[in-house]
């Protein structure tokens, strides 16, 4: 198993890309967001829908490890800042 902190670091590597390709994709539909989807009150914008499927898909029960490993990450983050280490935040 990785180290907590280092798939912490994984995790936040993987957020900033999956921002990074949701931007992307906002980019090329743009005139779809601005003109259908804010229009519309049951939908969400594309950037919106990628946040809740990625939500939804570490909900599920066999990605309990995926919070677990994050949780006990930022745990010993806050340990080695309230050590006085250097902590990347």
């Amino acid at each position: 198993s990785l180290d907590p902190v280092l798939f912490l670091d994984k995790v936040d590597g993987m957020w900033r890309e999956l921002c990074a390709q949701l931007l992307t994709i906002r980019q090329v539909f743009l005139y779809l967001d601005r003109s259908y989807v804010i229009t519309s009150t049951s939908c969400r914008s594309l950037f919106d829908t990628g946040l809740v499927l990625l939500r939804q898909h570490l909900a599920k029960p066999q990605n309990l490890q995926v919070e677990q490993q994050c949780v006990e990450g930022m745990l010993r983050l806050v340990e080695r800042d309230r050590q006085g280490e250097s902590v990347d935040r």
